[in-house]
């Protein structure tokens, strides 16, 4: 709250230097929330560089984010913007003199987050939108005064329809919530070495989430790929990180035929997994980024919405399901702005209730609709 108040009381001095520049030519964009997020922020990248082809677009992101924009063509630049290196008074004085350096003629902030707007008010950035959130508390709410321009969302609206409209005071207006994901040639090279020897239809299974709220226990997964092996002409493959490899080996190990899995877990970096995504028939995951990778890739998704809330984020593609809680009242309780990672009821029923042969049913609809990706 401090730093918000101190704000305030210098707006009037700092007031005309914050004057609006008629010719955009440094953009940026700050994300540094979840992988997923950034996916489903991408369309604001490419209509800002449809719009302002000449413009230099600059993307702040998080550390572990970086590969998704590492070969987006409407990115210039990518810059890793961790907030631990920014606390106290000295780490938001540090950050304001780099946008001030940087001078950026305007600014669009997807995080509401106190840092970013006090950060971006003392670096003297012309143009600074931001984003309200129905969750915010009382001092970002102070906060979000610095803006320019402030947008505001709720839980019963897409977010992707919010970051558009945030495009407005830059003079674009699009409509357009497609997300964009480019594979790498690296990727692209591992996905053909990979599958060399693999002649069927492929129905990927990401095992895993960081967040344990929405996490799927192995012997679900072990029995929809039973059921996926018994019923279907498919290989299942395993997808996940290197830390998700114990996982994987505890799914295989209550299967019934181990050769009917590849095993992808760790084979593939963040940079590279869309090339191997795009090759699926079938994606089944629960609310993740790779989710939404896959779907930005075209692959139709089934998804375990579990504790998230689907009417503010969900995949966009016409051959997707979303597997939802029924009679659950206290579902969704994780957010956008507001993620949940621990059941306050204590079963997680939102995960537990969505039984294997549920899920499977899913896959089968879409699997008997779509045409084979391999």
């Amino acid at each position: 709250m401090f730093y918000v108040l101190l704000s305030l009381l210098l707006y009037p001095f700092l007031f005309p230097f914050l004057r609006p520049r008629k010719n955009l030519s440094r953009l940026a964009v700050i994300q540094t929330a979840k992988i997923g997020d950034l996916i489903c922020s991408t369309p604001l990248f490419r209509e800002i560089k449809r719009h302002y082809p000449e413009a230099e677009l600059t993307v702040f992101t998080s550390p572990v984010s970086r590969g998704i924009l590492t070969h987006n063509p409407y990115v210039d630049r990518v810059v890793i913007l961790d907030k631990a290196e920014y606390r106290g008074l000295r780490g938001k004085l540090r950050l304001a003199r780099f946008f001030r350096r940087e001078r950026f003629d305007a600014v669009i902030s997807l995080n509401p987050n106190v840092l970013y707007a006090v950060s971006l008010f003392w670096g003297l950035v012309p143009l600074r939108i931001g984003i309200l959130s129905s969750f915010s508390g009382r001092t970002y709410r102070l906060a979000s005064s610095l803006f320019s321009r402030v947008y505001y969302h709720s839980p019963e609206r897409m977010v992707s329809e919010v970051h558009l409209k945030m495009l407005e005071p830059l003079g674009i207006k699009a409509t357009d919530p497609s997300r964009d994901i480019f594979p790498s040639p690296e990727g692209e090279e591992k996905a053909r070495t990979f599958l060399s020897s693999v002649c069927e239809p492929l129905i990927g299974v990401a095992v895993s989430s960081r967040n344990r709220l929405k996490a799927i226990e192995p012997g679900t997964w072990a029995r929809l790929i039973d059921l996926i092996s018994q019923n279907l002409k498919a290989r299942v493959v395993l997808i996940g990180s290197e830390a998700e490899r114990t996982f994987g080996e505890h799914i295989l190990s209550r299967i019934r035929d181990p050769k009917a899995v590849l095993n992808a877990l760790g084979a593939f970096t963040l940079e590279e997994l869309p090339s191997l995504l795009k090759r699926l028939r079938i994606f089944v995951g629960v609310d993740t980024g790779i989710m939404y990778m896959a779907d930005a890739l075209g692959v139709p998704v089934v998804v375990i919405a579990g504790p998230t809330n689907p009417r503010e984020q969900r995949p966009l593609g016409k051959r997707s399901l979303i597997l939802v809680p029924e009679g659950l009242p206290c579902a969704p309780c994780s957010y956008v702005f507001n993620t949940q990672r621990s059941c306050r009821r204590g079963d997680r029923a939102c995960i537990t209730s969505i039984s294997p042969e549920r899920i499977f049913e899913a896959v089968k609809t879409l699997y008997e609709k779509t045409d084979s990706h391999a």
